[in-house]
């Protein structure tokens, strides 16, 4: 006889806290666990395995099933139960004729591909799918009673935050909880492939402006959490659009040898693997209240061995609007969504903090900022590989004006295009690099709670002693220090990269209409486009863009990478003559610096300033000091001619429609160029 989906889910926690167990060693433990005559074939084992994330996500309902029988339309359960929760939240009566015609609805929308049927649904499917839900989401009597009297859904509104202050200081003191059991969840949006350089039109992402199917087709949804005293942090939960994509640019080892013909449930539990994130996908790139709900039933049967209980704060987005509420190890404490007033473009907006989220009071911020670091990493050492005019012999020093070229190559469009697996790296690297003083700094920020309750915790004694130096703004500052080394026409100000407004503002319809469900259901159905996609990239770029590295030196070669840059500052907003001409008088040449080869520790990599110089032996300057008013002149002369034919050639695209520039960008390029000019002939 088989195992139960109960059983199954055993079997897969148990390899999950001991991955040093081989497949026969589970086998034989599931023997002696569940009482069984002979232990499992390797078969079995491997296919429960292969299949571990979907059975850990397994409901309650199902744990009495040997497996789970295929039901007939699962894409309109799916999307139909995502309606239907919708409807429960915002208190609109379901009955069963209304499940009987809002399924027809969705299922004449559905491809053909994914339907059964006729598309006519009779009064028993309706009562029979609506029981098999287990709708809960206020608690029953004793439920409530144990809530201090509220409901499991209630929502605490901007003017309870006194009575709310109370109430979580209520639930501490009675589930003891501690710093390391509170969590709070929220996600966003990135625009993980936005170029760097706003010559290209960023406008509509920038002010918050509808997107177009080309800028959104690079974003993603990241939802992250984690504790008070950032001892633990919770596995991100990534939604893109495509369900499969290339991997051959993974630096993890786990990669190197698979091939693109990964079917989609392994390539999830290799990424899952590898960089402990869970990936999900649909062509809105929406996390949908049943992806959520599966996350937190993950997280809840992984608590169960450790009896271990967690406090988890959200908003009530129509993400986090789940249709059962009850676990065995967790709690939910909602709060009322405000996302939409921290835009400005928003009538509401007044520039006030609308939240008590953490997540709101840096972290999200300071996560950008490291992924953004990466980004520009990756795009100036790309820029220097296109660039190879600008080496110098750093054996000798010696300077020939032909051989050196302070301005780089500006990188194309496609250049900025990163593949997804760089972009889940990129993604865990940062979340990784959070330190735990941010977070703790975050969480006082939002005064929720009275931190004298754990005035003797050794963790929270620690990080007020960590607090007294701690430097809110480092890495800010050094990001806005690399952003400086990226020749590109028109730079970002940091405070727009970081602030992007349609990365600000999530999904938060509290009620969306059929077709929105059905897109934030649906799979892209085409997703080897985004494989040729990449394969072209990849291919164009194959020596700029794969670091065959080891799992273990990843964080050290992004370290070594962000302290190699050197010194020579490409800033392109274009000052006077005048002023120019007190600047050029000041030219210095200085030799390309090497990587450095000593480890740090991930902790410290913004105790590192870019400028290494006086980490190397000092140059001989004797050639550099010498060169001659001529040789200088000359120098920028050839220096100007190049960048006349690059504005020019902008100012060209531009008119023939080849690039799509506002009006404010043609006015600067134009300014520029006569800068330039009148510069060039004097």
């Amino acid at each position: 006889m088989g195992y139960t989906i109960k059983q199954k889910i055993e079997i897969c926690l148990k390899a999950d806290s001991n991955p040093n167990m081989t497949q026969s060693d589970l086998a034989n433990w599931a023997m002696k666990e569940f009482g069984s005559e002979k232990p499992p074939s390797q078969t079995t084992i491997s296919r429960i395995l292969s299949s571990k994330n979907d059975i850990i996500a397994s409901k309650d309902s199902d744990f009495q099933l040997v497996r789970r029988r295929k039901q007939a339309n699962p894409m309109l359960r799916k999307i139909l139960t995502e309606w239907i929760t919708q409807a429960i939240w915002e208190n609109i009566p379901i009955t069963t004729p209304i499940i009987q015609s809002t399924a027809n609805a969705i299922w004449t929308r559905l491809p053909k591909n994914e339907t059964d049927g006729n598309g006519v649904f009779n009064q028993k499917w309706g009562s029979h799918f609506i029981k098999k839900l287990n709708i809960n989401i206020t608690g029953n009597d004793e439920d409530i009673r144990n809530n201090w009297g509220f409901k499991l859904n209630k929502v605490w509104k901007l003017d309870e935050k006194i009575e709310l202050k109370q109430y979580l200081n209520s639930l501490i003191v009675q589930e003891g909880y501690l710093p390391q059991d509170i969590f709070v969840i929220d996600e966003f949006q990135l625009f993980y492939s936005l170029p760097l350089d706003q010559i290209f039109d960023v406008s509509s992402i920038d002010v918050g402006l509808q997107q177009s199917s080309q800028n959104t087709e690079y974003s993603l949804t990241i939802l992250l959490g984690c504790n008070i005293d950032g001892s633990e942090k919770l596995s991100p939960l990534i939604v893109g659009k495509y369900d499969k994509f290339d991997i051959s640019k993974s630096s993890n080892s786990i990669f190197q040898n698979l091939s693109n013909d990964l079917s989609q449930q392994q390539l999830m539990n290799k990424l899952t693997e590898a960089y402990n994130i869970i990936y999900k996908s649909n062509i809105n790139k929406w996390i949908t209240s049943s992806i959520f709900q599966n996350y937190l039933i993950t997280l809840d049967h992984k608590l169960k061995n450790s009896s271990r209980k967690l406090l988890i704060l959200l908003d009530d987005s129509s993400s986090h609007r789940i249709i059962n509420l009850k676990f065995n190890n967790l709690k939910l404490i909602y709060f009322k969504n405000e996302t939409n007033h921290k835009n400005p473009y928003n009538t509401n907006y007044s520039g006030v903090k609308f939240d008590y989220l953490p997540m709101n009071f840096g972290i999200i911020e300071e996560f950008k900022i490291l992924y953004r670091l990466q980004q520009y990493l990756e795009m100036i050492n790309l820029q220097r590989n296109n660039s190879r005019k600008s080496k110098i012999d750093s054996n000798n020093f010696e300077f020939k004006v032909h051989d050196v070229s302070p301005s780089l190559e500006v990188l194309s469009e496609t250049d900025y295009h990163i593949p997804m697996i760089k972009v889940i790296e990129w993604i865990t690297r940062a979340w990784h690099s959070l330190t735990q003083e941010r977070i703790f700094h975050s969480w006082k920020r939002t005064n929720l709670f009275n931190l004298k309750i754990w005035e003797n915790n050794d963790s929270i004694i620690k990080l007020n002693g960590s607090l007294q130096s701690f430097d809110e703004m480092k890495s800010y500052r050094k990001l806005k220090e690399v952003m400086s080394y990226l020749n590109v026409v028109i730079p970002w100000e940091i405070d727009e990269l970081i602030g992007l407004v349609n990365e600000r503002g999530k999904v938060t319809l509290n009620y969306a209409s059929i077709e929105e469900i059905i897109g934030s259901c649906l799979s892209e159905l085409n997703e080897t486009d985004e494989l040729d996609n990449e394969n072209d990239f990849d291919e164009e770029h194959e020596d700029d863009h794969d670091h065959d590295v080891d799992q273990g030196d990843e964080q050290q070669q992004w370290i070594n990478e962000l302290n190699s840059i050197n010194s020579l500052n490409n800033k392109h907003k274009l000052s006077s003559n005048d002023q120019w001409n007190n600047n050029k008088k000041k030219i210095h040449l200085s030799p390309t610096l090497s990587t450095l080869s000593t480890a740090t520790p991930i902790n410290n990599v913004f105790d590192y300033s870019l400028n290494l110089q006086n980490q190397y032996p000092t140059p001989n300057q004797t050639t550099a000091t010498t060169l001659n008013s001529n040789t200088t002149n000359q120098f920028q002369y050839f220096n100007d001619q190049d960048m006349i034919k690059v504005l020019s050639r902008v100012l060209e695209y531009s008119s023939n429609n080849i690039l799509k520039l506002s009006q404010s960008t043609i006015d600067d390029l134009t300014y520029n160029l006569r800068i330039v000019q009148q510069r060039n002939r004097q």
